[in-house]
């Protein structure tokens, strides 16, 4: 993957989480819950695959766990649970930081090699 290929992936993945964010605070929450439960989706398929290494590795299996109690928490948030509903609320700002991280990180620090 080139620079710039993920300079515009990473920026895209911010605004979507940003425009959804910013979309929750004007009244709607919808549009986070589903970009929080398609994002938990996608990152648990992500890490799962194999096995094997969810098995050995702890961190992983505290993100897998993050991500699917996440995911509950937008089904729940959108049958209305107020509890659920700010821990979606929670879940969307954590994505919105490492998003901004991964901007910063796909914006400063370059790809000089494949190991």
């Amino acid at each position: 993957m080139s620079n710039e290929l993920l300079e515009a992936v990473t920026t895209a993945v911010f605004v979507l989480f940003l425009s959804a964010f910013i979309w929750a605070l004007r009244g709607s929450r919808i549009p986070l819950l589903i970009v929080n439960a398609i994002t938990a989706v996608v990152i648990v398929v992500y890490d799962i695959n194999p096995v094997r290494y969810i098995l050995e590795d702890w961190r992983l299996q505290a993100i897998v766990a993050w991500e699917t109690l996440g995911f509950v928490a937008a089904l729940f948030a959108m049958r209305g649970n107020r509890p659920a509903l700010r821990f979606s609320y929670a879940v969307g700002a954590l994505h919105l930081l490492i998003g901004a991280f991964a901007v910063y990180l796909a914006f400063f620090f370059r790809i000089t090699r494949l190991i």
